[in-house]
This record gives C-alpha cells, structure tokens and sequence, in this order.
C-alpha cells in the first residue's frame, strides 16, 4: 500500500471515528445526576463571604447550606429534568449542537404548559471525569458541579 492511499484511509477512519466519539458524549450524560451544592456556594458566594475570616466563612457557608434545597438532573435522549427539593421537576427538551473530546455544547428549551414558546437557553457540560460534570449556562459567571448518581 502506497503512503497516499494509507493516509486516505486514515482521513476516512478519523472522519467516521469523531461523530461515534461526540455521540459518545452526549450519550454519557443520561441518566440521574445530583448537584453538588457546597460546590455551588463557594461558587458563587458574595463577595462578602470571599473578604470574611475562615471562621465567618464557615458560618456563612453552614447557613446558605441549611437553606439550599437539594437538586438533580435527570438527562433522557432527548430531554433534561431539574428539580429542587420537593417541587415538581422543570423540564427541558435540548439538542446537541457541538461536540469536543469531554464536551457538549446544549440548547435547551424549558416546556412550558401554557404560553408562549421558551426561547433555548445554550450551556456546555464539560466531563471533568466519567462521574463528575461541570454544566455552564451563556453568560452565568460559575458552573454548577453534577455528580453522578449510582
């Protein structure tokens, strides 16, 4: 086989290997996930909290802690299902607009029950390892942090 034609069929077998891998990604993001709330307060704490002592830090932190409900998602083939504490979970139809190595690039839309359509909210869940994934909505300063429910 000449060079030529070797790396002809390597250009082919990347171009179908790189569609099966982003698949593969998104695919990876089914099933239950949960939020990790103290992630999310040191995330996005004010900046008071950042200036306060160790000390005040850790007060601060417990209270926002007590009154933080706790949250999932729930990732379908087609859909996403948030929900906080006992209310009923919001969902979201999406579609996969991009794909990279450990991210995927959402647009989802909430379903609402009456009204006008939602317009799509665009996020990207980055794959920080198999059971832990950093989600980004446009435009929001810090991410939330989602584990993997087992």
């Amino acid at each position: 086989m000449r060079l030529t034609e070797a790396l002809s069929m390597l250009a082919v077998t990347v171009a179908v290997a790189v569609p099966a891998a982003a698949g593969g990604v998104a695919a990876s993001l089914r099933g239950h996930w949960t939020v990790d709330n103290l992630a999310a307060v040191e995330a996005m704490a004010p900046p008071f909290y950042k200036a306060a002592t160790p000390e005040k830090q850790k007060e601060i932190r417990e209270d926002m802690m007590k009154r933080m409900p706790d949250m999932s998602v729930e990732f379908t083939a087609t859909t996403a299902a948030m929900k906080a504490g006992q209310e009923a979970p919001q969902v979201a139809s999406y579609k996969v607009t991009r794909s990279e190595k450990n991210t995927v690039w959402l647009d989802l839309v909430p379903q609402e029950k009456s009204g006008p359509a939602s317009k799509a909210q665009k996020y990207s869940l980055e794959f920080v390892d198999a059971d832990t994934v950093k989600m980004l909505r446009e435009g929001d300063p810090a991410a939330l942090l989602l584990k993997r429910q087992k």
